[in-house]
């Protein structure tokens, strides 16, 4: 027996095993809507999301995309049970493929299976449903450009730090809609309880890091008040070569890349007022990390205070990303200072 388990553990570490396993997702999916072809190119951004049922969030994440400028919006959904999909069939960017194969075995192969089809040629941003990526001076430097600055520094991969927004009033004051705009009705974060670790402690060996002031985030609200250990870096943004996993294990890591020398933030839309019923729902499926570990602590809290106030005196209103760099949680290096400076110069 321990020689069959010293086997299949052998067979599962190997490049062809987690190939077959995509290629499976591949055969699996089916095109639903949108676009058929892939718009990848050097310097536009495909953003790509695997969802299961996201109608609380979708119309939120397509047009801050849009806003954002990419050029193509993905979303594979999962044995859809509510009106995602006929949400984003509103939008012409966007492509609707879908896949039935189980979230809880799959959910790491279809991932990797979306961000190898749509970055063949260039970059791809993977975010969950309820992520909003936002760059240092997004305001004042256009997407391709900061592709471009990418691309001429050799770069493969971005850190971006997850930020957890909630409302400034309880949890159920503002029942969420289909219709919502998340970031008018959650506009506050808190990063008192925001750990920071070395980037080498967790990946060296892994990846080539380009700035040492770039740390890997843990905790913040969600330790504060759930006591849950989150690990909030990841590496959203890439340009896969053939070398690089995308999802080395978690959704969180990523192996072989060269790391750019500045940090990005995901806004992080969680605290909705769906969020004691997703709980239930996460908890019964046992689909994330652990069995739903970290939902469990959040339902021992809720099932208590299910109209739990999130908004401590330590919180701050975002008005703008880049306030995030003057409080020291996204990093800018003074080659991309420059760029931008350079950019805006004409």
């Amino acid at each position: 027996m321990q020689l069959l388990n010293s086997l299949k553990a052998w067979v599962k570490g190997q490049p062809a095993y987690y190939a077959a396993r995509r290629r499976l997702v591949e055969l699996s999916t089916r095109h639903i809507a949108g676009p058929t072809a892939s718009a990848s190119a050097e310097d536009a951004l495909v953003v790509v999301c695997l969802v299961r049922n996201g109608e609380l969030f979708v119309r939120s994440f397509i047009e801050h995309y849009i806003a954002l400028g990419a050029r193509q919006i993905v979303l594979l959904v999962n044995r859809p049970s509510d009106q995602t999909v006929e949400i984003a069939r509103r939008y012409q960017q966007v492509s609707i493929l879908r896949c039935d194969l189980p979230f809880k075995r799959f959910q790491f192969d279809m991932r990797e299976a979306m961000v190898r089809r749509y970055s063949r040629r260039g970059w791809v941003l993977y975010a969950d449903i309820d992520e909003h990526f936002y760059y240092p001076h997004a305001d004042r430097l256009p997407i391709r450009e900061l592709l471009r600055y990418l691309n001429q520094h050799g770069y493969t991969a971005v850190v971006a730090q997850m930020l957890d927004m909630f409302s400034g009033d309880a949890l159920q004051a503002h029942r969420s809609s289909v219709d919502d705009r998340l970031a008018d009705f959650y506009q506050f974060y808190d990063l008192s309880a925001i750990e920071k670790y070395e980037y080498s402690s967790r990946y060296t060996g892994k990846n080539t890091a380009s700035n040492p002031a770039i740390k890997i985030h843990m905790g913040g609200i969600r330790k504060l008040l759930f006591g849950a250990e989150c690990l909030l870096i990841k590496h959203p943004l890439m340009l896969m070569t053939p070398d690089m996993v995308a999802f080395d294990g978690t959704t969180h890591d990523i192996r072989n890349a060269r790391v750019a020398d500045f940090s990005c933030v995901l806004l992080h839309y969680k605290f909705i007022s769906a969020l004691p019923e997703q709980t239930v729902s996460a908890i019964q499926e046992g689909q994330y990390w652990q069995g739903s570990a970290e939902y469990r602590l959040y339902h021992k809290v809720l099932e208590h205070s299910p109209n739990l106030s999130i908004r401590q005196p330590s919180s701050l209103q975002l008005r703008s990303a880049d306030d995030l760099i003057d409080q020291g949680f996204m990093v800018v290096s003074p080659a991309y200072e420059d760029w931008v400076r350079r950019e805006q110069q004409g």
